[in-house]
């Protein structure tokens, strides 16, 4: 009875060991998660830290007009000039903030913050989607350094507080491919759907997954293809069939037909010119490190899993490269280019570098301290020049969208400050801005109005507007006697064109006419602003001196 009891004993033992150690492995599991998750929160709030300071920022050309249209929408003046906004792009963002300002009735200035946070939860969204990417495709720690990569993104951080559709658009993006690459096609495509229905460039990402899935056969994943875009496709045709005013618009902006192609003119270097700028300096290190260990470990790469899609990590690797070329290669041909068009391919610039983070610091660790301390330097040196870059130095430069922005909330501010609400102001048909109209109390839905004729024979259609606006094609002389019967309380000229919008002769002379009469009551740029009133009573006294002069003639 001896023996049997000592192996009965060792047994109980060996079972108890099993146990704790199965429980130990449990324990360690989810600490593991539950630090994973500690990082992942702290990221997220070192990215709404690093957006939340460019809350309030000055309101762009586009930016002012998609929250134009979203008040005109709203308050139901859809025959507005601004509304036209609505039908230039898909409807998703656009139309949130049309129901966001129906609920909450608020006006430009409070949409326009209430747009901005917007923005920045799905950029929020963005850098969460990136993490779970990451984390099926390369390990949890590739997930966190990818988060984290795209958090303090130069570009990101400055442009998901922008109030446009980009945040929101590669969001559905991502989370298309999350599920796609999980075999949960249908879910995808509704994704893919709601990517195309918030901006045409999500188009990128299918001009990268088609070829990678004809290249990169696996079993179902062609058939997984067509699912998900069929699906996408059925659900945003009925906006590009039936309600899109944009066709031929990107053709003509791409081709370089158009005055906003001019505006956004560039060489074909120039989005490679600004890689620092968006990406930031830790970014490219961690890319070209990334392209490097890639090549170098390309055969062994094949056998590392990249998820549940039956892919390996080198595959995925490959996609996203795909993507990254995609983007670059388009936008750098087109004749247009507007600096956010490089937005989209910002999610699969964070993965690869989160990749390559790990494995970089998987080979120091490999190879001795020494090293590793040294790689350690390297990518804190890089994370903090990515610091030096502002998010203003997105806002200058030769881009006149910014600086006529600037420009307007200046003489607007101005005009505010006097005049309010109740005050009437007179300009030239061609120097309105969106930006402009956004930044004036005085300016609302269907209050601007063109000066036909003579404004003496029929004074009192004008009583009900405040924004009166000049053609081109009338004289000097009609512009005057417009300020005369009219008597708005600001004239406003402009000192010169502003990029391709020329000043006509007729506005040139006004202006030097208006200097004649009175000194302007300030100068902003190009902007010249007066005095109605003042205007009217001078050209009262030159009338009467002239009156005079021929009476004693």
């Amino acid at each position: 009875m001896e023996i049997p009891t000592r192996i009965g004993v060792r047994f109980r033992c060996e079972r108890n060991a099993r146990a704790l150690d199965l429980l130990n492995g449990k324990a360690g599991s989810k600490n593991k998660r539950r630090l994973v998750m500690v990082a992942l929160i702290c990221i997220l709030a070192v990215a709404g830290l690093l957006r939340a300071v460019s809350i309030g920022h000055d309101v762009t050309y586009d930016e002012a007009w998609n929250v134009n249209s979203m008040i005109d929408g709203a308050s139901g003046h859809t025959a507005d000039s601004f509304f036209e906004n609505f039908y230039h792009h898909p409807p998703a963002y656009t139309g949130l903030g049309i129901t966001l300002a129906w609920i909450g009735g608020t006006g430009r200035q409070s949409l326009a913050v209430v747009m901005e946070i917007v923005s920045i939860a799905f950029g929020l969204a963005l850098v969460l989607a990136v993490y779970l990417c990451g984390r099926d495709w390369f390990g949890a720690r590739a997930g966190l350094a990818a988060a984290f990569v795209l958090a303090v993104m130069p570009s990101a951080r400055t442009m998901d507080s922008w109030i446009k559709q980009e945040s929101m658009a590669l969001f559905f993006c991502t989370l298309f491919l999350f599920f796609f690459f999980r075999r949960n096609f249908l879910i995808g495509g509704a994704f893919l759907g709601l990517a195309l229905l918030t901006k045409e460039p999500a188009v990128f990402v299918v001009a990268a997954l088609v070829p990678f899935v004809l290249l990169f056969r696996r079993p179902g994943m062609i058939r997984g293809l067509g699912i998900s875009l069929g699906l996408g496709a059925l659900l945003s045709a009925w906006w590009y069939v039936f309600l899109s005013r944009s066709g031929g618009k990107f053709l003509d902006f791409f081709l370089g037909e158009g005055g906003e192609a001019y505006v956004w003119r560039g060489c074909w270097y120039y989005y490679l010119g600004r890689i620092p700028q968006d990406l930031g300096f830790l970014s490219m290190l961690l890319l070209a490190l990334a392209l490097l260990l890639l090549v170098l470990r390309f055969r062994a790469l094949s056998q590392e899993e990249g998820g549940t899609s039956g892919y390996s990590r080198r595959d995925m690797l490959v996609f996203l490269f795909l993507w990254i070329v995609a983007v670059y290669l388009v936008i750098s041909i087109s004749y247009g280019k507007p600096p956010w068009m490089t937005y989209m391919a910002l999610a699969p610039v964070a993965l690869v570098s989160g990749w390559g983070a790990v494995e970089v610091f998987r080979l120091a660790r490999e190879r001795g301290r020494v090293v590793s301390v040294g790689a350690v330097v390297l990518l804190v040196a890089a994370l903090a020049l990515a610091f030096t870059i502002v998010p203003g130095s997105y806002s200058t430069g030769a881009d006149w969208y910014f600086e006529r922005a600037r420009v307007d909330r200046g003489i607007a501010g101005y005009i505010n400050e006097r005049g309010g609400g109740g005050c009437r102001v007179m300009l030239y048909s061609f120097d309105v801005t969106p930006s402009l109209m956004f930044y004036l109390d005085c300016y609302a839905p269907e209050s601007m109005v063109a000066v036909m004729g003579d404004p003496a024979a029929s004074a009192a259609r004008y009583l009900d507007y405040s924004v009166f606006l000049v053609f081109e094609d009338q004289t000097s002389t009609q512009a005057i006697r417009d300020i005369y019967v009219l008597a708005p309380d600001y004239v406003l000229l402009f000192d010169g064109p502003w990029s391709t919008v020329r000043q006509t002769r007729n506005a040139v002379q006004t202006l030097k006419i208006c200097r004649q009469l009175t000194l302007p009551l300030t100068v902003d740029g190009k902007a010249v602003l007066f005095d109605g009133k003042e205007l009217k009573k001078a050209i009262e006294r030159e009338y009467a001196r002239i009156v005079s002069g021929q009476q004693e003639e």
